[in-house]
């Protein structure tokens, strides 16, 4: 497993979504590395500047944002970080592709797990659980970081 950022304020406004895409531009433009975005904000800013309109509506019709991956998990079910990743070309960066010359084609760089204003909702789910006496779900507290590993 590589390096992970988190940039968090529960203030908005002080530019999170703009200092994670330009970092994240940054590392795979100038150190040719490759970088995750995970957009788990609920005002989905992020996904929204990355992220053609028509995209984010596919990935939400297929189930395959953030809300989705987290609902999975509150629901019991296993499901792997990877079947939520979008890639190039459905983000829009100035670097997603990497030209090699040397093997004369490009290198998807740039990858993303997209966000949506459904976020907002998971706190509700969990709530859902609490009133019907439920079990909060086990895994819920790493299953982000499990997904990453």
């Amino acid at each position: 497993m590589g390096i992970a950022v988190s940039i968090i304020n529960l203030k908005g406004g002080v530019g999170k979504s703009t200092l994670a895409m330009i970092i994240a531009e940054y590392l795979c433009f100038h150190y040719k590395k490759r970088v995750l975005i995970i957009d788990m904000d609920a005002q989905a800013n992020l996904s929204y500047i990355m992220v053609p309109l028509r995209w984010i509506a596919s990935q939400t019709e297929t189930r395959r944002t953030i809300y989705h991956f987290f609902e999975s998990a509150i629901t019991g079910q296993t499901v792997s970080l990877h079947d939520f990743i979008a890639r190039p070309p459905l983000i829009v960066s100035n670097i997603n592709r990497r030209f090699d010359p040397e093997l004369n084609q490009s290198e998807e760089t740039l990858d993303m797990v997209i966000s949506t204003p459904q976020v907002a909702q998971l706190d509700e789910k969990l709530l859902q659980l609490w009133e019907n006496g439920q079990p909060m779900p086990q895994n819920l507290r790493n299953v982000l970081r499990e997904g990453i590993e």
